[in-house]
């Protein structure tokens, strides 16, 4: 497949980015950036990605350790 070829099929794309498109999915720890907020919501767009809606319960991993959060 050469880059920029039109796609026929859906994709899914998910996995764990370390970042965040805004400060209300963050919790704990360090808060990002205002530029690092920026620069993932305007990757996925560019991408063509499409953020999923959460339903249900929200899903976090927590080790009980203060000094480091996820």
């Amino acid at each position: 497949m050469e880059m920029g070829q039109p796609l026929t099929l859906l994709w899914l794309v998910l996995g764990d980015f370390n970042c965040v498109k805004s400060m209300a999915e963050k919790q704990l720890g360090v808060m990002p950036t205002w530029y690092e907020l920026k620069d993932f919501s305007d990757c996925c767009p560019s991408l063509g990605l499409t953020d999923a809606p959460t339903t249900g319960c929200y899903y976090t991993w927590y080790s009980n350790s203060d000094s480091n959060p996820i």
